[in-house]
């Protein structure tokens, strides 16, 4: 159960890099009566749960696990190459969408059916506004998209398409790999400048906060320069995120959600991209994901023999 959840940790480490500050009741977030505690006690707290992993026994003939997720993700960047140039970069953008899949086993094998609906809103630098969405269709060894109202933008057209892509495997190596994974938790709280809080009056609510100091600390990672360094180049006005994660008493996954917000500035010399770079980056970020035990209902045969195949998705 400890590496079940650095595992989640872990995840949301990833995300450090655009750190961001909670607000009540926001979406992700989950309430609970929590009590700050260390990265020891934590270990400790994690050992007393049951071992039948975050998403369920796999091994088992029955196994099912699914997840509805939504996402409401807005962000703004700029970057120059000189002081008071013009910029080289610019895009302000939101991204809202909701993703359901279920995964289940039967007679040794694994079937996914997912779907998910994403609009991306916003202005990327080119003088227009963008409005396109994409729904996706997961079922066999093929992902099915429908592209609407890009417009040519970054090259693409409107349409629908598919693609070989075995999403059994790549969401099995994501469930796998988020169950499965080395790092201890105490580690990453340690490494990363966590905090953690628990409620335990039933099964399981954790909560890991991150401030500026983690985000100096993984951005120190990420670009191999000093920390100090770090904090001389990039300057936060708002910087915490906040991951929750809910389980029941046998540690079995009900829900989690993370909540960014960031506003940086930052100032750097050549040594990450070349030549010196300014600007800024704002991000704002509700992600929320729920056990899903519902049906998805894909398209008809008739209605994929519409898509166009693609090799959009090889390596």
């Amino acid at each position: 159960m400890k590496k079940i959840l650095a595992s989640a940790a872990l995840a949301a480490l990833a995300a450090l890099a655009f750190p961001a500050c909670a607000t009540p009741r926001r979406d992700g977030e989950i309430i609970g009566d929590y009590k700050e505690i260390t990265a020891v006690e934590l270990g400790e707290k994690l050992n007393t749960f049951g071992q039948n992993g975050l998403f369920g026994d796999s091994n088992e003939e029955d196994w099912k696990f699914g997840a509805d997720i939504e996402n409401n993700i807005g962000f703004e960047a700029e970057a120059r190459t000189a002081e008071g140039g013009s910029p080289v970069f610019f895009c302000g953008a939101e991204l809202t969408g909701q993703t359901q899949f279920v995964m289940t086993k039967q007679q040794e094998n694994a079937q996914l059916k997912a779907k998910s609906s994403q609009r991306l809103t916003g202005n990327f630098g080119n003088g227009k506004k963008t409005n396109c969405s994409v729904v996706i269709y997961c079922g066999g060894k093929n992902v099915y998209f429908a592209l609407s109202g890009l417009d040519g933008f970054m090259g693409t057209k409107d349409g629908k398409y598919f693609a070989e892509c075995d999403p059994v495997k790549k969401v099995g190596a994501a469930l796998s790999y988020l169950q499965k994974n080395t790092a201890e938790l105490p580690e990453i709280m340690q490494k990363y400048k966590l905090k953690a809080f628990w409620d335990g009056s039933a099964g399981i609510k954790l909560k890991l906060s991150a401030d500026q100091s983690s985000a100096y600390a993984a951005l120190a990672r990420a670009t191999g320069l000093a920390e100090e360094k770090v904090r001389t180049d990039v300057k936060f006005d708002t910087c915490t995120a906040e991951l929750y994660l809910e389980t029941d008493a046998d540690g079995g996954f009900i829900r989690a959600g993370l909540i960014m917000d960031m506003d940086c500035k930052f100032d750097l010399g050549g040594e990450v991209f070349g030549s010196p770079v300014s600007g800024y980056f704002k991000l704002k970020a509700d992600i929320s994901a729920e056990k899903f035990a519902g049906e998805i209902i894909l398209p008809s045969a008739e209605e994929l023999a519409e898509y166009k195949k693609t090799d959009c998705l090889k390596k």
